[in-house]
């Protein structure tokens, strides 16, 4: 029902904004592809969910040619072909380890990527160097932190019934607004008459202490940093730079405290667009159609197949499992319930096919 509305809202606007556009329409019906973007977690599963929606939404027929034009992007790599469009040209040539933080309201996903030299001028070749990660962490646990905190403050008073719209006043106004931890901050909620000098309530707003609010924010941005750091170190190229894009990246406490941390290791730290960062995904994900800057890409686990290898006395982990040994039809004898790796988690893999979804 949701893609539908999307498709059914984009229709509509197409055809009223545009110079014949329900005639634009027409011409390309049945050669219309859809770009589903999702968090850097999700996989092969939860992809074929996504395609089973949209199929039942009526965006494309239940056939070989209506799943080809279905194509799936992360988050990430969503965000980073955003960033490329905004600012990150000058690290392209460098070949620097370039870190996208896309923080959002449930997730926050977080990709490292490299540029590779390229003979061209534009599209730049991409490379991960480190494996992608999807925390939740996102803006949403902030206002689950503050109800929790105001269910608390509030309870055994007669305001206490109002923590839920409280609670979607914060969401809606002060969570966006905060900065300073130092400065309190307000939340208009009711009339003038609601007043409670107890409850720090006072014509209709509430006054929290910068610090109370900052609690709100900090689990958050704990898991930011650290995952940041995970992702420095693991990465195959030492990173230089981080991004900062997505509607939680707007904040300015966020923004503050992931600075503080970052720059002091020697990282450059921006937040490119502010005023369209909430659109970094949507927006990359239809340039990661047109460009597919991202070549390469790391394996996240350990592929390989179950083998039998000739058992070798002299090896002490023969010797542990030589209760797997058998004898095979020539007689030699060999080592059972063994793993042969075909690809290592971790090492680089090159994309064949560009526009493989």
């Amino acid at each position: 029902d949701f893609y539908a509305y999307l498709v059914k809202c984009t229709m509509a606007f197409i055809q009223e904004s545009h110079q014949n556009g329900t005639d634009l329409l027409l011409s390309v019906k049945g050669d219309i592809e859809f770009i589903l973007s999702h968090p850097n977690g999700w996989e092969g599963a939860q992809q074929q969910q996504l395609r089973k929606a949209a199929i039942h939404a009526g965006l494309v027929p239940d056939d070989d040619k209506g799943h080809e034009r279905i194509h799936f992007v992360t988050e990430g790599e969503a965000s980073l072909h955003f960033c490329i469009e905004h600012g990150l040209s000058p690290f392209i040539n460098d070949g620097e380890g370039v870190m996208i933080v896309d923080a959002g309201g449930g997730t926050i996903d977080i990709s490292t990527y490299s540029g590779i030299p390229s003979s061209t001028t534009v599209n730049h070749p991409f490379e991960e160097i480190a494996a992608p990660t999807c925390i939740f962490s996102g803006s949403v646990f902030v206002t689950r932190h503050a109800q929790s905190f105001l269910k608390d403050k509030l309870k055994d008073s007669h305001y206490a019934q109002d923590v839920d719209l409280i609670a979607e006043c914060f969401d809606k106004t002060t969570k966006h607004r905060f900065r300073n931890a130092t400065e309190p901050a307000y939340i208009k909620f009711g009339t003038m008459r609601d007043t409670d000098i107890k409850l720090d309530i006072r014509s209709g707003q509430l006054r929290l202490a910068g610090s109370d609010v900052a609690s709100f924010f900090d689990p958050s941005v704990s898991s930011i940093v650290k995952e940041i750091d995970n992702q420095c170190s693991k990465a195959k190229k030492p990173v230089s730079s981080v991004f900062l894009v997505g509607g939680f990246a707007a904040n300015g406490y966020l923004f503050s405290k992931m600075r503080r941390h970052v720059e002091p290791a020697g990282l450059s730290f921006s937040r490119p667009d502010t005023g369209h960062a909430n659109k970094a995904v949507a927006d990359g994900a239809i340039s990661f159609y047109l460009d597919h800057s991202v070549t390469t890409r790391v394996s996240k686990y350990c592929y390989g197949i179950a083998v039998d290898r000739l058992f070798d006395l002299t090896n002490p982990e023969h010797q542990w499992r030589r209760n797997n040994t058998f004898e095979d039809a020539s007689g030699e004898i060999r080592l059972g319930d063994q793993f042969d790796t075909i690809l290592a988690p971790y090492p680089l893999c090159r994309i064949l096919a560009a526009r493989a979804s």
